[in-house]
């Protein structure tokens, strides 16, 4: 939810002020950008995601925001430093496919 703020913030900081008074996204991107990995980590387990409500999507959902936002950063803008945000969004997606399949292959 602070990543929101922090985009909210940035742009209209910019729009009343002229400037921003955040810069938009830096290596805090980064760490916002990993949680959801790291909540993936902690619930790899299919059926124990099922168990939180909606957290597949919401894992989902908010790795798709910071991919939408770094990427184009990143390739555009040549901000390098966004590139591990878009390799962290990347892996929730590729790890919420993986553990289901690897589950129904299972069981």
């Amino acid at each position: 939810m602070l990543a929101f703020v922090r985009v909210g913030l940035s742009m209209a900081t910019e729009r009343i002020q002229g400037e921003a008074l955040l810069p938009l996204p830096t290596w805090e991107w980064d760490v916002a950008a990993l949680t959801p990995l790291l909540v993936l980590f902690r619930y790899r387990d299919p059926a124990r995601r099922r168990r939180v409500f909606q957290l597949d999507s919401h894992l989902r959902f908010f790795s798709g925001f910071y991919l939408f936002y770094a990427l184009p950063f990143a390739v555009l803008d040549q901000r390098w430093v966004l590139w591990p945000a878009v390799v962290f969004s990347v892996s929730v997606f590729v790890g919420i496919w993986y553990t289901n399949r690897r589950n129904a292959d299972h069981g």
